[in-house]
């Protein structure tokens, strides 16, 4: 029974289908057509332009410029404009920029202990890897992650 629905539904589908393509493809062609137009006939919006205004239209009106002799035959008018160069400022000295040179004896002193130290903690650390690589047996599955790499 639901088989038989189906059918039925996919069949009006099918055709429902081939009706909208077919009015679609006749509306298409009724409106590519063209027509002659008569031009002086009057146009669809309902507006009629007789013909004397034509040459109004064209026409120049009396006050207006003479078109000049320039390059070109251009008639526009000259441009009178000009480069402006930003002004220099002269730098003002501000006093001095940064840390200075000179250090307290205090910073001096204990800039000393932290590089010492620094090199104790280093020298410390390379005697530790050291040993742990003497130290550990050659079949240890461990022993590539004590040795330095390359």
């Amino acid at each position: 029974m639901r088989r038989v629905r189906l059918s039925i539904l996919i069949t009006l589908c099918l055709v429902a289908g081939a009706f909208c393509v077919t009015a679609t493809a006749q509306f298409s062609q009724q409106e590519t057509e063209v027509k002659d137009l008569d031009p002086n006939a009057v146009s669809s919006g309902g507006v009629c332009v007789p013909k004397e205004v034509g040459p109004r239209v064209t026409a120049c009106p009396d006050n207006a410029p003479k078109p000049t002799k320039r390059k070109g035959g251009a008639s526009a008018p000259k441009s009178r404009m000009h480069e402006v160069k930003r002004k220099k400022e002269k730098k003002v000295d501000t006093g001095p920029k940064g840390p200075g040179i000179q250090i307290d004896v205090a910073t001096l002193r204990a800039r000393k202990k932290v590089q010492a130290r620094a090199k104790r903690l280093l020298m410390q650390e390379v005697n530790v890897t050291k040993r742990l690589i003497n130290n550990t047996r050659k079949n240890d599955p461990r022993r590539p992650d004590f040795l330095p790499g390359k």
